[in-house]
């Protein structure tokens, strides 16, 4: 009974690594996480993030290289255009935490769809999200003030290209 049970667990465990490896995929093959969304009609981060007033609370669909992603348990990411001012980012975070990304789709395309928010996050908040990050007990520190930040809370996204 010992065996049989050490065996399911183990296969158990077998199952889930590979299930996670192939999470990231091949270049070109598309990866979905959470409710299905396609690549049509969306709104590049980059005129999101330009746009004088944000469309706030309100759904978009949004395609955008994955700059960070959460590296405790992949529950946030962050979308960034290269051009944009310096930590000007889209953060996207997953409907009632209904799934998880890999740390390994950084530095891909994805596009995702959900609700736009525009909020003040807290220094706590800021701290936070920061340690999840992986940033330097300096850097944390250095947070000392409220910041507004765009948010779009995800009921699913798409990855649409291989890794960079």
């Amino acid at each position: 009974m010992k065996r049989t049970l050490l065996l399911v667990t183990a296969l158990a465990a077998a199952s889930a690594s590979a299930a996670f490896g192939a999470a990231v995929g091949a270049a070109g093959e598309a990866k979905s996480y959470g409710v299905a969304v396609t690549a049509d009609d969306a709104l590049a981060v980059a005129d999101l993030l330009a746009a004088a007033a944000l469309p706030a609370d309100r759904t978009v669909k949004v395609a955008g290289r994955v700059a960070a992603v959460c590296r405790r348990e992949g529950c946030w990411l962050t979308l960034a255009d290269p051009a944009a001012k310096a930590g000007e980012s889209l953060r996207v975070t997953f409907r009632d935490h209904a799934f998880v990304v890999p740390r390994e789709i950084a530095g891909r395309q994805i596009v995702a769809h959900g609700a736009l928010s525009v909020r003040e996050v807290s220094v706590e908040r800021q701290r936070h999200l920061a340690e999840d990050a992986g940033r330097s007990p300096a850097e944390i520190a250095a947070i000392q003030a409220p910041r507004v930040e765009a948010t779009l809370v995800a009921d699913g996204l798409i990855v649409v290209d291989g890794p960079r």
